[in-house]
């Protein structure tokens, strides 16, 4: 928040009042009365020091609270009204709007301001009511809410939908507000969905953990089984942690997991995290790098082979969840799988066959729809089959899709009009709450047959909603899609060239539109991932290439000022913006991602990499010294992921190319990987000498350590070559000349 002028991003604002302070004082005395309105003072004070909230001023009995996060402002209000509910004489009432404010210091102003106020009068003691953006704003597991009839607000235009914040834990009888990246269609007609994963839930608490997988189309309502989930092991003592997996190529390897161990992490002091973490931390710090800080002292990573090393990995990930489990039982969500890597689907697999004895708990959503038999997921489902349960969602019965509808109009409905929606929609929840919407905004709702034109599907009926938004609304949005399921405004503002509070001014429209939801400060998420395809795949090649090129740069230069960007994000963008031209970086960044997954063990995805590095390379023509670079890196890392043959083929193309772009260096580096790729020893025509005594001759006299590792293997295979006694003597030689070229380099390793 700016001071003197407009708010540089929307605020939550609170305001609370003791009801009927006035009768209080004629029924309890002045004394006892004014005992009971310093205790709510002292009561807000100390949660607005607990939630981060700003105290403006006090407005009569009451309070006028600013807050940068509307999470903060529901649980800070919540906590309130816990506090004084000890209580029965004091009863307060409270309002919460979000949006600008002007700031003049010691005092806000501006319609944010006015409908805070205007929404607390329409509540009574012990109440908490909050506008419908505030609603939709807040994205928080655990929060309920009870929809309010819509209603006229002195001074204000339109008629204001407002939600009361149930906070006591007794009243349950509110329609759930999720807090996962994306809404469904509520859990209607889902009790043997609901009653797997809670079984899930119970036999992990029990000690018996388990995976759940559900499977389903977009929309029918995957992630919001998965919130029910989370909401009810949270009420049982779980710990939740939430992980997502990324549309596209722009994440690093491990993402999901990365999340969940970040959000553990963050979750616990130093001492836990180290208890925890025991003796694997070395190789989860390979994944989370940052954590790395929180430990006093690392032990060295073991020298072994890919396979080992990842194994260890895959140990130290899955014992520390476990220790962790026998503390607090755990909830680990890992939300759209079918975008997974194949390094953390292999680690998904590796937990599931640990669980057995655990508190653990995985419930893995996936659209059923992008799963064939050739996906990674594919195989991951038959292994945790075995060990667990799949279940599939399938669309609403038709009483669901009623129920539904009644709920989404707010009025019971026809019960041939359900029908007929039934019939249309499949019982889709997310395409029923539409075409539900696009009913009412027709005026249709009492007929018996669907009468207006009705959208082939889901996809249709989200472009309809995106055409209502603002034409730059859109195009910001558009850029918003090109970053990915979730944005930053700061992002999106730099791509475009704008100001962060322009973005947010337009992300807002969206946000009240429901196509997207508020995470924290500047930060968002599409509504549903449709949302970000409908508006991604609206364009064609070259125009998406020239948004990536703008959300790269605007990406690169926040990773020069040292934000928190990886090589991964900015190698897909520039790949991706590689039609413009800009293909320089591209193949750097592609070459920087692939070291990175290569140092988190994640062999496949740095294969993926190098792919794309030599690809982009081809597409611009690029050298054959670049192309012997990238062909020796892309031939390491399908030998760490176990392609031998593919492995000896990219290196002997490197060696060729180096051979005609006079690049010793490259020859020197691609006969030693040859030799590590191992092979017969002993014959006289072994190519591994063959190779190393050219390199050998390539780099003469040069003092570097290059030339003292082809020295040593130089003389490691003479030496248990099957050659004349003369020739493999020069082993003792060559290894002479090794030893002591690496002193003077002082390089011993």
């Amino acid at each position: 928040m700016t001071t003197g002028g407009a708010s540089d991003a929307p605020v939550a604002v609170l305001m609370t009042d003791v009801e009927g302070s006035t009768d209080l004082q004629s029924r309890l005395g002045d004394v006892a009365a004014r005992e009971l309105v310093r205790r709510h003072e002292a009561v807000v004070r100390d949660a607005l020091g607990t939630f981060d909230g700003r105290e403006i001023k006090t407005v009569g009995d009451g309070f006028l609270v600013s807050f940068t996060s509307t999470r903060r402002a529901l649980e800070c209000a919540c906590a309130i009204q816990q506090a004084l509910d000890v209580d029965a004489a004091l009863a307060v009432r409270m309002g919460i709007h979000a949006g600008e404010v002007i700031d003049e210091g010691d005092d806000i102003h501006g319609a944010a301001v006015s409908a805070a106020a205007r929404i607390m009068s329409q509540a009574r003691g012990g109440e908490i009511l909050v506008s419908d953006l505030v609603h939709q704003l807040a994205g928080a597991a655990g929060l309920r809410f009870r929809e309010r009839r819509p209603v006229k607000l002195k001074g204000l235009d339109g008629a204001w939908t407002l939600h009361e914040l149930l906070w006591r834990a007794d009243d349950q009888d509110g329609s759930p507000t999720v807090a996962a990246p994306r809404g469904g269609g509520g859990l209607l007609g889902r009790a043997a969905e609901i009653a797997a994963l809670h079984g899930a839930v119970d036999h992990a608490l029990a000690g018996r953990g388990r995976v759940v997988l559900l499977a389903g189309e977009p929309g029918i309502g995957k992630t919001t089984l998965a919130v029910d989930a989370a909401e009810y092991a949270d009420g049982r003592g779980a710990r939740v942690l939430w992980g997502a997996c990324w549309e596209g190529e722009g994440a690093p390897a491990f993402w999901p997991w990365i999340q969940v161990l970040r959000a553990y992490a963050g979750q616990v002091d130093d001492d836990e995290l180290r208890a925890t973490v025991g003796p694997g931390a070395a190789d989860v710090v390979r994944v989370v790098p940052e954590l790395a800080d929180r430990f006093r002292e690392l032990p060295a990573s073991a020298d072994v082979d890919p396979e080992q090393a990842r194994f260890r990995l895959f140990d130290a990930v899955a014992s520390m969840l476990c220790r962790a489990a026998s503390r607090r039982p755990l909830l680990l969500v890992i939300d759209d799988l079918q975008w997974a890597d194949e390094s953390s689907l292999r680690l998904l697999s590796f937990v599931a066959a640990q669980l057995a004895t655990n508190p653990v708990a995985v419930v893995g959503p996936y659209r059923s729809t992008e799963v064939g038999p050739d996906h990674p997921l594919a195989s991951v489902i038959q292994d945790v089959a075995r060990r667990s349960e799949v279940v599939g969602i399938d669309g609403l019965d038709t009483d669901a899709v009623a129920d539904l509808m009644a709920s989404t109009a707010g009025t019971d409905l026809n019960a041939d009009l359900a029908a007929a929606v039934h019939r249309r929609t499949g019982g889709n929840p997310l395409f029923v709450a539409e075409i539900t919407r696009l009913l009412k905004a027709h005026d249709a709702l009492a007929r018996a047959e669907v009468s207006v034109g009705v959208p082939a599907g889901v996809r249709e009926v989200i472009e309809r909603r995106l055409v209502r938004l603002p034409q730059r609304c859109i195009e910001l949005l558009t850029l918003a899609a090109v970053v990915g399921e979730e944005f930053s405004a700061d992002v999106v503002a730099a791509a475009a060239a704008t100001s962060v509070v322009e973005v947010m001014e337009h992300v807002e429209a969206a946000v009240v539109e429901g196509a997207v939801r508020a995470l924290e400060r500047t930060r968002y998420c599409f509504a549903h991932a449709l949302f970000r395809e409908a508006l991604y795949d609206g364009h064609g090649a070259i125009a998406r290439a020239q948004l990536h090129l703008q959300v790269a740069n605007a990406l690169e230069a926040r990773a020069l000022e040292g934000g928190d960007v990886t090589a991964a994000e900015l190698a897909n963008h520039f790949a991706q913006a590689a039609l413009t031209g800009e293909t320089k970086k591209a193949v750097h960044y592609a070459a920087l991602a692939g070291e990175d997954a290569t140092r988190s063990l994640a062999y496949a995805e740095a294969v993926a990499h190098y792919e794309r590095a030599v690809g982009v390379l081809d597409m611009a023509g690029g050298t054959e010294s670049e192309r012997a670079e990238l062909l020796l890196d892309l031939g390491g890392a399908r030998w760490r992921a176990g392609d031998r043959s593919t492995a000896e083929h990219d290196i002997h193309r490197a060696v060729e190319l180096a051979r005609r772009a006079g690049r010793k260096d490259v020859l020197a580096s691609a006969a030693l990987a040859l030799r590590s790729l191992g092979g017969v020893s002993g014959m006289a025509g072994n190519e591994r000498i063959q190779l190393l005594e050219e390199a050998r001759i390539a780099l003469g006299d040069e003092e570097t350590a290059l030339r003292a590792r082809v020295l040593a293997g130089l003389a490691q295979e003479r030496y248990h070559s099957w050659l004349p006694e003369e020739e493999s003597g020069t082993a003792g030689d060559l290894a002479g000349q090794a030893v002591e070229l690496a002193r003077r380099l002082d390089d011993l390793d």
